[in-house]
């Protein structure tokens, strides 16, 4: 392969061995590793961040290896937007990996293929290594998508220099340009999590990139075959994951088929529309509880119910 790879790690040392072993494999020429410092209220996470820091250093290929070590603990939001701005600054494309993303072989060779492809068309935003309609599937092709998934993917300087973090205008995805694309239940649903993350409810950096390319009206490339899985799902928080994140399509690279025009595909921007349409009424029933600041407590109620489950399910 011939592209970086940015590598964000923080307190997962079993998921880091299995990821790690992927990029391994794939022998990319140059690696960053980037990764948040631990919480000084968690016991022992210090030891268990400079373990999976250790992991993900353990180079036996020929790469230039580069490190963007945290002493401090930035959070989920702040910790990856500067560890992107990082790579950025260094590279003028490359690959991102999250330390629970386990991409299959064909996941680098692509995403190699199509950084070079579409270098400079900027109507492409990202490059998706995730299809949630992709198990199982056999396609050597891709296709132009709305949607973005942070499970594996790659993009270029260009489109990150566009990115915006924080105070963020939600009102323009009230435009008709944009509403003329995308299903109002998909708008809905990234107006409420955007809504959140302005007030600092949220703790998360990707709904930003997904308000980026809406507001741009870009394109994501997304194989029809799932090329990633996502084994940090795992937990009585997720369901049905055997069949979402943890099952491959099956591509081959050498036999690459491109698109013949850069178009939406309206079979697969059904479905897409057709998840945020199942998700609609539950985002109705948070902006309410929102508005009536029931949303913050409801939420954090939930959150130690789960902590408390998992903690005997294991």
């Amino acid at each position: 392969m011939t592209s970086p790879v940015l590598y964000l790690i923080f307190n997962r040392i079993d998921e880091t061995k299995v990821s790690f072993e992927t990029i391994r494999k794939a022998k990319p020429p140059k690696l960053y590793v980037a990764a948040d410092g631990s919480r000084s209220s968690v016991d022992g996470e210090d030891e268990v961040c400079k373990s999976v820091r250790e992991i993900a250093i353990n180079v036996d290929w020929e790469c230039e290896v580069f490190t963007l070590f945290r002493e401090n603990n930035l959070g989920c939001k702040t910790a990856i937007i500067e560890a992107i701005d990082w790579f950025f600054e260094n590279e003028t494309e490359g690959i991102i990996i999250e330390d629970d993303v386990i991409p299959n072989e064909e996941f680098f060779p692509f995403c190699d293929s199509l950084l070079d492809r579409y270098r400079n068309n900027n109507m492409i935003k990202a490059i998706n290594g995730f299809n949630q309609f992709g198990q199982e599937v056999t396609s050597n092709s891709y296709f132009y998508s709305r949607g973005f998934y942070p499970w594996g993917w790659a993009t270029w300087r260009t489109r990150w220099a566009n990115y915006k973090a924080d105070n963020i205008d939600i009102s323009r995805l009230n435009d008709k340009d944009i509403r003329s694309v995308y299903h109002k239940a998909a708008i809905e649903g990234v107006k409420f999590n955007l809504n959140i993350i302005n007030k600092g409810v949220l703790d998360t950096w990707d709904y930003q990139m997904v308000y980026m390319i809406m507001n741009e009206k870009g394109f994501v490339i997304t194989p029809f075959a799932n090329l990633t899985s996502n084994i940090g799902v795992n937990g009585a928080h997720s369901t049905n994951n055997q069949n979402i994140f943890f099952k491959y399509g099956k591509m081959s690279i050498d036999t690459l088929v491109h698109p013949k025009q850069i178009v939406d595909n309206e079979v697969m921007n059904a479905k897409l529309w057709e998840e945020y349409k199942e998700a609609y009424f539950s985002v109705k029933i948070k902006s309410i509880l929102f508005k009536t600041n029931l949303y913050e407590p409801l939420r954090a109620l939930y959150k130690r119910m789960m902590k408390f489950y998992l903690s005997f399910s294991k």
